[in-house]
């Protein structure tokens, strides 16, 4: 049976014919589901509650999202409602969404580089994105549950490259701050579209630059050419790269421990928390 709020979207849009509904995903701040009908379909998102200090407020989010889709940067936006928690967007059939080895071939880096900096440039009055707030969100551990002397010392570590990053790094431009491969479209004809601005804000690109590095596991020598690839003019402090890095495994980490205390037969999380581990060793 379909659920309410997908029958109620499907009215709005007045999408025909027999109604059908296929879950997509379910993260820590959203449920997405591919609604179709006869003849057209869209993807539904509902936001879940979620502490303000964690994600970008839906109504930034909305109009962040149509910005980019005017710039042909992401899908359009077919219906949104805030109060609802809702939004409804075109459905693109003939994309594939990328995955780990996409952000792994030299040959897609410059494709990237051209993607975000036309995504840097929107203008757009966002709040500054804050990974302290993030850290300090993803380790509160409820009551009775303890860290692994691993993990204690590690979320110290977290800590302070957060703290350090945000007082090191001016909040310049509009970052996306999760790109994950699974966040990266690709249209039949090479185009390419970025998806979920849910922790997208003002800061420094080279969050989005390490989050590219390490799930596509960019090492060594290879790292260098990446990052003379996607920084271009920008000047970096000297450990800025290898500290962002960092960065982002132990939010992955500790983001992926969190989830699974309520997701625990969730394998994927499963593999991105030893695999974040492992990396972090």
């Amino acid at each position: 049976m379909l659920e309410p709020l997908l029958a109620e979207v499907a009215t709005k849009l007045r999408i025909r014919g027999e109604l059908t509904a296929e879950r997509l995903g379910h993260g820590l701040s959203n449920e997405t589901w591919l609604l179709r009908g006869a003849e057209e379909a869209v993807v539904v998102r509902r936001w879940q509650p979620l502490e303000a200090a964690r994600r970008l407020p839906p109504e930034f989010e909305i109009s962040l999202w149509r910005a980019a889709a005017a710039r042909n940067l992401a899908p359009e936006i077919r219906l949104a409602d805030v109060a609802e928690g809702v939004v409804a967007a075109e459905f693109l059939g003939d994309a594939r969404t990328w995955a780990d080895q996409d952000f792994a071939d030299p040959g897609n880096w410059p494709r990237l580089s051209r993607l975000l900096s036309r995504f840097n440039e929107l203008s757009h009055p966002l709040p500054r994105y804050s990974p302290l707030a993030a850290a300090t969100a993803y380790t509160n551990l409820p009551p009775g549950e303890a860290m692994t002397p691993w993990e204690q010392s590690h979320r110290e570590e977290l800590l302070k490259l957060a703290v350090e990053h945000e007082r090191d790094n001016a909040a310049t431009v509009v970052c996306h701050n999760d790109l994950l491969p699974a966040n990266v479209l690709e249209l039949a004809g090479g185009g390419l579209r970025l998806i979920d601005f849910e922790y997208a804000g003002r800061g420094h690109q080279v969050v989005d630059w390490a989050t590219i590095a390490v799930f596509g596991d960019i090492e060594g020598a290879r790292r260098a050419e990446f990052l003379n690839v996607m920084s271009r003019d920008n000047v970096l402090r000297a450990n800025a790269f290898p500290d962002a890095i960092r960065l982002v495994r132990l939010l992955a980490y500790f983001w992926a421990r969190m989830v699974l205390r309520n997701r625990a037969e969730d394998l994927r999380l499963v593999d991105l928390r030893d695999r974040m581990r492992a990396a972090l060793d």
